[in-house]
């Protein structure tokens, strides 16, 4: 009786003191844990800082953005191409020009280019004075190898005003007939103190179909 007693007693002790060391032993795994987990946390701060310092070779690459000048590069680029356009700009169509004139009369001539398209056609062309019927003068041209050229000397008269007109013969019946059938211009010279040349290609300067006018 007395030997059952003894065990039953000392049975809980032993079990109290298993329980204590588990509880000893967990609160340690947790400190030795949370130490571990305290280096890679400073690691970390210290890798994460070094990140700016990248940053700032981005700052250095902007530089490199910074020193491209080719922006002024590109700028003479665009002063090529306004040389090109003057250029064109030359060649653009119908232009009328003028020569000293010594006498009481001077003369009018007339030339065409870029008019390769319209070989073996005919431009007719006379003077009109402003405010009478009729021409004063009037000529032709046939067009070869793109051009033509023809004169009226004499035909236009100090101090008066004159129309030109004058047509390209599409339809090659000798008839003037309006833009589209025929190419029909009209042109005002200004008071007369000068010889006139009329330099003219098939474009839209100076178009209209009065300058059927005085044609057949």
């Amino acid at each position: 009786m007395s030997t059952s007693l003894w065990r039953a007693t000392t049975t809980k002790p032993i079990s109290i003191l298993m329980l204590a060391g588990s509880l000893v032993a967990a609160c340690g795994d947790d400190d030795g844990s949370g130490g571990t987990g305290g280096t890679p946390s400073s690691g970390g701060g210290a890798n994460g800082g070094a990140a700016p310092q990248g940053g700032g070779g981005a700052a250095d690459g902007g530089e490199a953005s910074a020193g491209g000048a080719e922006p002024t590069g590109g700028a003479g680029g665009a002063t090529g191409g306004s040389g090109e356009g003057g250029s064109g700009g030359n060649a653009a169509g119908t232009t009328i020009s003028t020569s000293a004139c010594a006498g009481d009369v001077c003369d009018f001539t007339i030339e065409g280019f870029d008019l390769a398209e319209h070989d073996g056609k005919t431009v007719y062309f006379g003077i009109l004075r402003q405010g009478q019927m009729g021409f004063v003068a009037e000529g032709s041209g046939v067009v070869e190898n793109g051009t033509f050229s023809g004169a009226l000397p004499g035909s236009l008269e100090k101090g008066a005003l004159y129309f030109v007109n004058y047509y390209l013969d599409l339809s090659s019946d000798g008839e003037c007939e309006p833009t589209p059938t025929d190419s029909v211009w009209r042109i005002s010279l200004p008071v007369i103190n000068a010889h006139y040349h009329l330099s003219m290609t098939d474009d839209a300067t100076y178009l209209s179909n009065l300058g059927c006018g005085g044609f057949p």
